[in-house]
């Protein structure tokens, strides 16, 4: 075994876990100690997974491709039509090639192939990637169709595999098909490219018979599903690939200056035809609201916070770009912190707010942001320097082992800054008075608990993915303290599940949620009140009264400017208008072992 792990160096890690448990079995503690260093040396050497957001409703990081040095397969499809096939015809593959393969060399390759076995003149190309209609192929002739595809995977999958390595192999071993994807896009009258307007996508999943990797280079298609996306739904895919090139140029390490102004020009410069601006205008003009001043149509409504998130990736860029340029292209930088704040000006309507302000909104929004990346940027970089600006707390933190099951369709996350917009106040509102809350005062809020050290709120909420809305929410208020050895209490606050989804267990959900999270934490003791009723309810998760102990509120008016303190007997203290005693309880102590509900 020892000459054996001399040579393979990249399988240290997974062999020793395999031999350590039988050595530990031996009470070879020697040895045992030794396997542990080397477990503890092959871990070291691997390099850490460059992560950014890459989808607005993502609540997890996903790998930055492009960041990996290893190189892992390409993947074609490849379609047989014609008599000549024999078994082929009609029958599709997946070809896996070496990386960096393209597409017309495979194509010359499959075409020299069958060329030299049926003759020439007999074997075509089809160069789209329409559906094949074969009424309208020669039946005297053997016809290929091959198509780039990309591995695909639904949100769930994608939460699961938040590694390169994980998204390019199929490690699951009940999983038996894996699935890819391509895109065709047409127009109603049958040309391929036309106005934005008219510009529809046929989006293809192709499910394998098999995964790779496999003994064989391609393997069968067994399953295909086809899905027509409509001309807004198209630019939203545009807009947030935009946005992810963005994301991935931040967070490159170490940063590539002329890759990143590459994607900058190609997001806001002048010369950019079909752009953003030209996307707002053609699907966000005269859009009807709601009462919230939100788009009626979700796709609207979606499209217009891609835009918003899209400007803020552009303003991170500006930002990097400003700390990489050499003194000859400072010219270059004003120009495009010129196109930028002409891009926002023109842009406020469609992300919610206003156009006054003009230029000057849009140089306040830059400097915001180079004031907190200089504030943050040396500590936590460009890609969790992203993460701060959106979320609460760091979405990281939420982890499978904390979130646990999550009903389909739905997200667990923390709270987003742009979920003023997703219904976060209305929801409050079904549990407590509100108020009239602006979108200023909601923003400034924000910020402020973001920016608490020691963290100090966890807000948690439950999203709907279909309709990108909140349904539940649930804070963890941390108190750091001098007792209990410095220690760390904790308190439930403001649990409230929307009225149409109560009593499908997404309270339980919530719950579970934020007593994993205060474990994790290490508070010594967690808290709330309720009322009578929900007692049994919490208690399904190890609260119980504290006998004793009673919870007294003095509630003060706004307009209240002094308060008398009485003084005297024990019922003159109690009958007291301001302060009165409240008959709710208090319950804590973690429990040993966390309840599961089913």
């Amino acid at each position: 075994m020892e000459l054996f792990l001399q040579f393979v160096l990249s399988l240290q890690y997974y062999f020793l876990q395999i031999v350590e448990p039988i050595v530990r079995e031996w009470r070879d503690y020697r040895r045992l100690s030794t396997i542990h260093a080397r477990i503890s040396d092959a871990l070291a050497r691997i390099e850490p997974t460059v992560s950014v957001v890459e989808d607005t409703a993502d609540a997890w990081m996903s790998p930055l491709m492009s960041a990996d040095k290893r190189c892992f397969g390409t993947y074609f499809r490849v379609g047989f039509y014609g008599t000549r096939f024999g078994d082929l015809d009609g029958e599709e593959y997946i070809y896996k090639e070496a990386p960096f393969t393209k597409l017309s060399e495979i194509s010359h390759r499959l075409e020299t192939f069958y060329t030299d076995r049926f003759g020439s003149d007999v074997v075509e190309v089809i160069k789209d990637s329409n559906n094949v209609v074969r009424a309208l192929l020669n039946p005297l002739k053997a016809y290929l169709q091959i198509t780039y595809v990309e591995p695909y995977f639904d949100k769930w999958e994608r939460r699961r595999r938040p590694t390169h390595f994980e998204r390019s192999h199929n490690v699951r071993r009940h999983v038996i098909s894996l699935l890819f994807i391509y895109a065709t896009p047409f127009t109603r009258d049958g040309k391929a490219h036309g106005d934005l307007k008219d510009q529809y996508k046929r989006r293809t999943i192709l499910s394998t018979q098999y995964s790779f990797p496999y003994v064989k280079t391609r393997i069968r298609v067994v399953e295909r599903e086809q899905k027509v996306l409509q001309p807004i739904q198209v630019a939203i895919e545009d807009v947030e690939k935009k946005t992810r090139e963005l994301s991935a140029a931040v967070a490159q390490n170490p940063p590539d200056a002329k890759m990143l102004q590459m994607v900058l020009q190609g997001c806001i410069g002048t010369t950019v035809n079909q752009g953003p601006i030209q996307v707002a205008n053609v699907f966000l003009t005269d859009v009807a609201l709601n009462e919230h001043g939100k788009p009626v149509d979700k796709f609207q409504n979606k499209l217009r916070l891609c835009f918003r998130d899209f400007s803020k990736k552009c303003a991170d860029a500006l930002i990097l770009n400003k700390q990489l340029i050499l003194p000859d292209q400072l010219a270059y930088q004003s120009e495009l912190q010129k196109n930028y704040i002409e891009f926002t000006r023109r842009m406020a309507p469609v992300m919610g707010g206003g156009g006054g302000g003009g230029d000057h909104s849009a140089e306040k929004q830059i400097i915001t942001h180079v004031e907190r990346a200089i504030a943050v940027a040396t500590e936590v970089g460009p890609a969790r320097f992203i993460v701060r600006l959106e979320y609460i707390f760091d979405p990281q933190v939420l982890t499978e082992d904390i979130v646990g099951d999550v009903p389909d369709g739905f997200a667990v996350r923390p709270l987003k800054i742009h979920d003023y917009d997703n219904g976060f106040l209305e929801l409050l509102a079904q549990l407590t008075f509100v108020g009239e809350v602006t979108r200023d005062a909601f923003e400034d809020r924000f910020k402020r608990i973001r920016r608490t050290t020691p963290q100090s709120y966890y807000i948690v909420v439950i999203e709907c993915l279909s309709s990108g809305r909140l349904v539940g929410t649930a804070t963890l208020v941390l108190e750091w303290k001098f007792i209990h050895r410095v220690g760390c209490r904790g308190r439930v606050e403001d649990v409230v599940v929307d009225k149409n989804l109560r009593g499908r267990k997404m309270g339980a959900l919530l719950n579970r949620t934020l007593v994993a999270l205060a474990r994790q934490v290490g508070v010594y003791k967690l808290s709330l009140e309720c009322k009578d009723a929900l007692i049994p309810f919490y208690e399904l998760y190890g609260y119980k009264k504290d006998i004793g102990n009673n919870f007294l509120v003095q509630r003060f008016d706004k307009d209240l400017r002094e308060i008398e303190i009485p003084c005297g007997n024990e019922e003159e203290f109690t009958n007291h208008t301001h302060l009165k005693w409240d008959k709710e309880w208090m319950f804590h102590k973690l429990p040993k072992v966390i309840l599961v509900i089913d």
